[in-house]
């Protein structure tokens, strides 16, 4: 669902060249509209059915529906005619760089990581490579400054370990208050703890 078409139109998995038996892709199909997709080898699609009995049944309460088909199709539309991803792809590297050069200058260990459009930034020391190495991350820092942020109008979730994403309507301006808030922000609960 994250990996669909945030990262590319055939999802994550056409870039790392995956041909998957089955695979699904949800709301961001339809920019955010309550739809999902199931597609995959014909051989397996052809076991679904919404007739009660057959192989696999298939219902749901917005199959078919077209105001939220015609969101999907709007939406395949923009990304297919106009640079969204070229977009999204560039602001997360300019916050992911930035942000390192901002806990370097500030002298807090951190792992800023992320892909395309999505951005985090771990309060720990080392690699993280599995899940086991995310457990050091310093919570009560991650949730402080997310909430010392929204003072200067920037909303990350303030949950521990949630990465934030950039949509096709952010822009330059956005990453750098983006980068100024989370420097006050972090300054702040830093301060605070001393």
């Amino acid at each position: 669902m994250i990996t669909g078409f945030r990262h590319a139109l055939g999802g994550y998995q056409s870039i790392c060249g995956v041909l998957p038996d089955l695979t699904t892709m949800g709301k961001a199909m339809g920019n955010g509209w309550p739809i999902s997709a199931l597609g995959g080898r014909s051989e397996l699609m052809q076991l679904f059915s919404t007739t009660p009995g057959r192989p696999a049944f298939f219902a749901g309460t917005f199959n078919g529906h077209p105001p939220t088909a015609a969101a999907a199709l709007a939406t395949i539309d923009k990304l297919q005619r106009e640079p969204v991803h070229e977009h999204v792809f560039a602001l997360g590297d300019r916050a992911r760089q930035g942000l390192t050069a901002l806990y370097e200058r500030l002298g807090v260990p951190v792992v800023v990581s992320g892909y395309g459009s999505v951005f985090v930034t771990y309060f720990l020391e080392g690699d993280v490579r599995s899940y086991d190495d995310l457990l050091a991350n310093d919570v009560d820092m991650f949730v402080g400054y997310r909430r010392e942020l929204m003072k200067h109008g920037i909303f990350e979730l303030p949950l521990n370990l949630k990465r934030s994403h950039f949509s096709y309507a952010h822009t330059d301006e956005d990453v750098d208050r983006l980068l100024e808030g989370t420097e006050a922000a972090v300054a702040a609960v830093l301060q605070a703890s001393a």
